[in-house]
């Protein structure tokens, strides 16, 4: 075997892998640089690996070492998969299943080593690898042919208007932030006194808002382009991308106001809401070491053990770090940028947790994003409730224009149930956790804070911002609500959901938390 055919069969047992993340992924293709990049870093080690056992290798046995090499490639890939399959068994312990997985890898190794003397099995493994990067290479190709043209274009400017009295607008986007109703009866925390606190500041609660729609960059498109997505628009990333950073009506009007721009990213190499260049100040997200990491690297680590090796021994060297409300508190510039709308993404309560229970940053984060721990979730809930009143009471000592402040969810707590399959077989008791959102509005007095209803969805918030600033009445949509079904969108109608009444009575002990409790 020469060793450009030896490097060309490795880089095909490489390229799977994150052929077949990219496909399963698609919809969060905004990583695909990054992912490439990995694949070429892997591929250069790899290719360097096996061009070395090949030179140190007999004749007869270099195709023994290159195909058990990227037999063994694929397994480091499918350790992810089968360690989730041993903790449903009831092997909760990790040193097990990665005990169980080497010695399998170890297995099927030796056997590709042995296999690849006969040349109808190494044909095999090859059609094997092959038949197996069909349906991602099909799902890349679909996604590329309705994909949007190059990069977001600016808007053409909309004509400068004056405001007798121009505010400045904070939008605080806390990810995954369920109602407070949904809070006492699904996680048994009581959730006033911090809603009480926010309105001894002048803020309005909506005590049944409910989200838009169940994902991050739905809900956050939909809001800042003021209108709801057609119910049969297929959830390609077109539709919402642009929007998510900076090119939308809602920036378009503020910028039409003469206002500025300030655009806070999440971290945690959170790429959906990064800043897109419309902006006038981007606030970037916090690093804490050499590397960042992407919620995609950290997708494809997971399907393999080294990332229990990086979680655990390279917080030095790579982090997964996230800006928080009180990192934000230091970014204000509000008597130099006076008049600005401040968009802030702040990826919390949504998973890996952020606190330690005495409310410090967590000392080692588990980086898994879609962790489901109910104590952690409502532990960093309490935290961060004391980091936005801060925020919110530093905003009112300094901000001279009796500014209007948004905290809002994109949506409720969706890692405890599913909602996906039909609408009409979904259970009221998910739609209700995930639907029903934190959301307060501090708005100027009068007209404009009692044109605010306990039932205002996100869709509205901006309706209502430029309505106030203006003078004027809102012009309020009906507040729909859509579930993802069937790659489109689905309407859902929630007035007449209503959870389980056992929910409430079994929430302490399903969850196994201390409450109903005030929260601090």
């Amino acid at each position: 075997m020469t060793y450009f055919n030896a490097v060309a069969i490795v880089a095909l047992f490489t390229t799977w892998p994150f052929l077949a993340f990219l496909g399963h992924n698609i919809e969060e293709s905004e990583y695909h640089t990054r992912i490439i990049i990995d694949w070429a870093i892997l591929l250069l080690i790899s290719s360097v690996t096996v061009i070395i056992l090949v030179y140190i290798s007999k004749d007869t046995r270099r195709n023994n070492a290159v195909f058990s090499f990227g037999i063994f490639i694929v397994l480091l890939f499918v350790y992810g998969p089968l360690s989730q399959g041993l903790a449903g068994l009831g092997i909760g312990l990790e040193a097990i299943r990665l005990a169980i997985w080497g010695v399998a890898a170890v297995a099927l190794t030796w056997a590709a080593w042995r296999l690849a003397s006969d040349v109808v099995w190494r044909k095999a493994m090859l059609f094997g690898v092959l038949a197996m990067m069909i349906v991602p290479i099909l799902e890349v190709g679909r996604h590329l042919l309705l994909a949007e043209d190059g990069n977001p274009r600016p808007r053409p400017a909309a004509a400068a208007t004056e405001l007798r009295n121009p505010r400045n607008v904070y939008w605080l986007v806390t990810d995954a932030y369920s109602r407070a109703d949904v809070l006492r009866r699904s996680f048994g925390w009581d959730n006033s006194a911090f809603l009480e606190a926010l309105e001894k500041r002048g803020f309005s609660i909506g005590h049944e808002s409910a989200a838009n729609y169940q994902s991050t960059k739905h809900s956050i498109s939909a809001t800042l382009e003021l209108d709801y997505f057609r119910p049969l628009d297929r959830m390609h990333r077109r539709v919402y991308s642009r929007a998510l950073r900076g090119f939308n009506r809602t920036v378009e009007r503020f910028k039409g106001f003469g206002y500025r721009y300030i655009h806070a990213e999440p971290g945690g190499g959170i790429l959906m809401t990064r800043c897109g260049g419309l902006e006038d100040r981007c606030i970037n997200g916090l690093m804490t070491s050499a590397v960042s990491l992407t919620e995609a690297e950290i997708g494809l680590l997971m399907l393999t053990p080294f990332f229990h090796v990086v979680r655990n021994y390279g917080s030095g060297i790579v982090d997964f770090a996230f800006n928080d409300a009180s990192r934000l508190a230091a970014t204000l510039r509000i008597e130099a940028e006076t008049p600005f709308f401040y968009f802030a993404h702040i990826l919390s309560p949504h998973p890996p947790d952020r606190f330690e229970m005495d409310c410090t940053r967590a000392k080692t984060s588990n980086w898994r994003i879609l962790d489901s721990k109910p104590k952690r979730y409502v532990n960093d809930i309490r935290c961060l409730n004391d980091q936005l009143l801060a925020l919110v009471d530093g905003i009112l000592r300094t901000d001279r224009t009796d500014p209007i402040i948004i905290i809002s969810a994109d949506h409720g707590n969706t890692f405890r149930m599913s909602i996906e399959g039909d609408p009409k077989d979904v259970p009221a008791d998910a739609i209700d956790m995930v639907y029903g959102i934190l959301l307060a509005m501090r708005l100027p007095p009068g007209a404009c804070r009692q044109s605010f209803y306990a039932s205002i969805s996100p869709v509205n918030l901006f309706r209502l911002v430029f309505a106030c600033l203006e003078g004027r009445s809102p012009d309020i949509l009906p507040d729909r609500h859509f579930i993802r079904w069937r790659n489109r969108f689905h309407e859902i109608d929630l007035s007449g959901v209503a959870p389980n009444a056992t929910v409430l009575a079994a929430g302490r002990r399903r969850f196994g938390l201390e409450g109903p409790r005030a929260s601090d």
